[in-house]
């Protein structure tokens, strides 16, 4: 039968016609003549829907599976077509966000660079601190010390401040007593043994004044002392200033 089927589609001038209804079945009419010379058609039907490429021998069944398949291929390119357009957007957008990607890693890197250069200086500065604190707390012994120094000082100079005014009151108790004896013996005649009393009287006076005057020499270095202290002081006070502003600029 199919060579029969072949035979008609390549000599169906000779062999005869093919014909196909709407459902793709194939009707092969072959022409035969008999023994007494009568042409005789014969029509023979091979399976419904045979599968086989008509289209090369100028046939087209509309129902066929050849027909079908071949929509379904036009379908199925379509769909690989769709699906190929797809992947190339998708392939772009994977390589946009590859890129993208690549991007932010370069920034992230970038983050964790400047990072590690700022914990660096946050420890260089943390260095320089602990620096600096230590440097102030040698200073604010200094100044301590220096201000113990200074008081003790100053102590003594109030001390020998002290005894400075006490020997100036007892000097001006001497001068008020020889104002009081020059007055008495202005204002009174004495007697010679008087006058001798209150020659030795004067003469002692003189010489507590003498002593007095020795007194006040030693009075005058005092001053002279008490004066390079409050100098010594102020010079420590201003000293101190410094250092407080130097700590607090640190």
């Amino acid at each position: 039968m199919w060579e029969k089927l072949h035979n008609s589609l390549l000599l169906r001038a000779k062999e005869g016609k093919v014909y196909v209804n709407c459902n793709g079945a194939c009707y092969i009419v072959v022409y035969q003549t008999n023994w007494s010379n009568i042409v005789t058609n014969n029509f023979y039907r091979p399976i419904n829907n045979v599968i086989f490429d008509w289209s090369q021998f100028g046939v087209t069944v509309p129902n066929s599976v050849n027909d079908s398949l071949r929509k379904q291929l036009q379908q199925k390119d379509q769909d690989v077509t769709m699906m190929s357009t797809l992947l190339c957007s998708v392939k772009g957008e994977a390589s946009a966000c590859r890129m993208q990607q690549q991007d932010t890693e370069m920034e992230l890197q970038k983050v964790r660079n400047q990072l590690c250069v700022k914990e660096f200086d946050l420890n260089a500065t943390k260095t320089k601190l602990e620096l600096s604190k230590e440097e102030v707390k040698e200073l604010q012994d200094q100044v301590s010390t220096s201000n113990k120094k200074d008081y003790q000082n100053l102590e003594m100079n109030c001390k020998s401040k002290k005894e400075y005014e006490e020997m100036k009151v007892k000097v001006q108790s001497m001068q008020d007593q020889v104002y009081k004896a020059v007055a008495d013996l202005q204002s009174q005649r004495l007697t010679k043994s008087r006058l001798e009393t209150s020659h030795k009287k004067i003469f002692e006076l003189e010489e507590q004044l003498s002593s007095g005057g020795k007194v006040q020499e030693q009075l005058c270095l005092i001053m002279k002392e008490l004066q390079s202290i409050k100098v010594l002081a102020d010079f420590t006070a201003e000293k101190e200033v410094d250092v407080e502003d130097q700590c607090v600029c640190r």
